[in-house]
C-alpha cells in the first residue's frame, strides 16, 4: 500500500511537471555552489570554474527523481561572466534535458558592496524513457505531452554587502512556452566566529502563487576554510545533513536528506554529491562567495627599541598563511597597510637588535589591527628575560605551557639570528645550602638547553650555567621576592 501511495505521488508530479512548470530538484548544496539555481553566479572570482552535481532522491524507489547537473563558468572581465550548464532530469516515465548559456553582469556600488544580474537561455528537451513498455504505442503520451523541445529562460539576481548575501532567481521564467513566476529566494550571512571557525546561517524559500510553498533553514560551520559541515530543516518534514572538504581550489561536498514524513515509510532518504574545480585563482581565493566581499582591514605596526622605547629603522616583511609575501619595505618606526582577513606572519629586523617574528590574525570583525613590536638590543653580556620558566618543586623538570612558550621564543630568536650565542643562567633564592642551590640551578639551566637543542639549535651555540643564590635581583625578604629570584635568564655572549 505504501509503495502504491508513493507511485501515485510520482506519477501526479510527473504529469503536472510536464504540462506546467518543473523544479522538483531540491538541491542541498546550493550554499557551496549558488550557480545551481542562480545564473547571476556565472561571474566567479576565478578565471574558470567547473562542477558536477548528482542528486538522487528517495533511494530505493523506482521512478523517484534523479538529477545530474554539469556546468562551467568563467570571467570575461572582473564584472562579466558567462556559463554553460547541462541539466538532466529523470522521474518516473519522463526525462528532460536542459542545456543553457548564462550571462552575468556585476554592478559595483562601493567596495565589497555590489549587485549581480544574470540571464540564462537554452533548450529544454522533454521525452519518455525508451525502456518503459507501459507507454509504448500510446500517441497521447509519446507525441502530445512528453516529446517536445522548447525554448527556456531563467533570471537571477544577487546582492552582496560584506558577509551578507540575498538572492532571487526565477528558474522557470520561460519554460514550455509559458512564463512562470516560480521563485527561489536565499538569504545568508557569513559570520567569523573566530580566526578559524566561520558560521553561515541561511534561509531559502521556494514556490509561487499556484504551487506549494517550501522553506529551508540551514547552518553551515567551516573550520579553517577547509572542512565544513551543515545541518538544516526543510518544511516538507525533512532533515538535512552535509559535510565537505576544500583543498586548494578543489571542493568535495556530500549532503543527505532524511525524510521524516509519510514518504519515509515507503522510501529511503536523498543523496547529493558535488565536485568543484577552479582554475586561474589567486592562492587566497576562497571557495565561498560571501568571503569575497570581506573588506580590507587597516593594520598599523610600530617598531621600537625595547629598552629605550624609541622608534627604530627596521626591515619589515609580512607573509600570508600560504607563504605569499604581501609587504616588504624598510620603515622608520611605523607602517600602515591594508590586509584582507586571514592569518599572517610579520618578520622585523634592525641593525644591532634581535630579529623578531610574530603571527597575527586579521578578522572581518576588526575595524583596525595594531601591532607593537619591541626589539631587544643586541648587547653582548646583557641579560634579558623572555618570561617565566617554571619547574616542578625541587626538581629540574620543566612544567607549564608558559615555560615551553618562553623557550620556543628563544628558539625563534636563535633561528632568526644564526650568529649569536646564548648563555642560559639558572638562579635560586637563598633557601637551602649553597651547594644544593648551585646544583639545582645548574640542572634547570641544562634542562632548558636540552629543550632548545631538541628544537634544532646547535648545542655549540648554547651554554648552561647555574648561579645558585649568588645573583638575586631583589632582597630575599618575602615569599614574593624569593619567587622573583628563582628564575632563568638569557645572555648574548657573542
Amino acid at each position: 500500500m505504501k509503495k502504491i501511495l508513493l507511485t501515485t505521488i510520482v506519477i501526479v508530479l510527473t504529469l503536472s511537471a510536464t504540462v506546467k512548470a518543473q523544479d522538483l530538484t531540491n538541491y542541498n548544496l546550493y550554499n557551496q555552489n549558488p550557480f545551481l539555481y542562480n545564473p547571476a553566479y556565472a561571474s566567479d572570482q576565478c578565471l574558470f570554474n567547473a562542477y558536477l552535481n548528482s542528486h538522487i532522491q528517495w533511494v530505493g524507489f523506482d521512478g523517484a527523481p534523479r538529477v545530474n547537473n554539469f556546468g562551467v563558468r568563467g570571467n570575461l572581465n572582473p564584472n562579466m561572466g558567462i556559463g554553460l550548464s547541462v541539466f538532466n532530469f529523470k522521474q518516473g516515465i519522463t526525462k528532460s534535458t536542459d542545456i543553457s548559456l548564462s550571462y552575468a553582469y556585476k554592478v559595483n556600488i562601493a567596495e565589497s558592496h555590489y549587485v549581480t544580474f544574470g540571464l540564462a537561455f537554452g533548450i529544454l528537451m522533454d521525452n519518455i524513457s525508451g525502456s518503459t513498455s507501459t507507454t509504448a504505442g500510446d500517441p497521447l503520451i509519446t507525441e502530445n505531452l512528453f516529446k517536445q523541445s522548447t525554448f527556456a529562460a531563467k533570471f537571477g539576481l544577487s546582492y552582496v554587502y560584506k558577509g551578507f548575501e540575498a538572492q532571487i532567481t526565477l528558474p522557470q521564467m520561460l519554460q514550455r512556452k509559458e512564463t512562470n513566476l516560480y521563485m527561489v529566494s536565499i538569504l545568508s550571512y557569513n559570520y567569523e566566529l573566530n580566526s578559524t571557525i566561520d558560521l553561515k546561517p541561511s534561509f531559502l524559500f521556494r514556490g509561487a502563487k499556484t504551487t506549494p510553498k517550501q522553506a529551508d533553514f540551514n547552518v553551515m560551520a567551516t573550520y579553517d576554510k577547509m572542512v565544513w559541515a551543515q545541518l538544516g530543516f526543510r518544511t516538507n518534514k525533512s532533515l538535512l545533513f552535509g559535510f565537505g572538504v576544500n583543498y586548494l581550489n578543489y571542493s568535495f561536498g556530500y549532503a543527505y536528506q532524511k525524510e521524516t514524513g509519510y514518504i519515509n515509510e515507503a522510501a529511503g532518504g536523498s543523496h547529493e554529491i558535488q565536485l568543484i574545480a577552479r582554475f586561474g585563482c589567486d592562492k587566497n581565493t576562497s571557495l565561498y562567495p560571501s568571503d569575497y566581499s570581506l573588506d580590507p582591514v587597516t593594520v598599523r605596526v610600530s617598531v621600537v627599541n625595547k629598552d629605550t622605547k624609541a622608534p627604530i629603522d627596521a626591515d619589515v616583511v609580512i607573509t600570508s598563511k600560504d607563504g605569499k609575501e604581501v609587504y616588504n619595505q624598510k620603515v622608520s618606526g611605523s607602517l600602515t597597510t591594508s590586509l584582507i582577513p586571514g592569518k599572517y606572519e610579520i618578520s622585523v629586523s634592525a641593525e644591532n637588535t634581535i630579529s623578531k617574528k610574530e603571527s597575527f590574525t586579521v578578522s572581518g570583525n576588526n575595524s583596525e589591527v595594531k601591532l607593537d613590536l619591541q626589539l631587544n638590543p643586541l648587547d653582548i653580556n646583557k641579560t634579558f628575560a623572555l618570561g617565566d620558566v617554571n619547574f616542578e618543586t625541587n626538581k629540574s623538570t620543566l612544567k607549564g605551557a608558559e615555560s615551553f612558550a618562553v623557550l620556543d621564543e628563544l628558539v625563534k630568536i636563535m633561528t632568526d639570528n644564526p650568529t649569536i650565542k646564548i648563555e642560559i643562567g639558572g638562579h635560586t633564592d637563598n633557601v637551602g645550602d649553597d651547594a644544593t642551590n648551585k646544583t639545582i640551578s645548574q640542572e634547570r639551566a641544562k634542562a632548558c638547553m636540552v629543550y632548545v637543542v631538541s628544537k634544532g639549535i646547535d648545542a655549540g651555540r648554547l651554554k648552561a650555567v647555574g648561579y645558585g643564590k649568588t645573583k638575586p635581583i631583589v632582597a630575599n625578604d618575602s615569599a614574593q621576592n624569593r619567587a622573583k629570584n628563582r628564575r632563568v635568564e638569557f645572555k648574548i655572549t657573542e
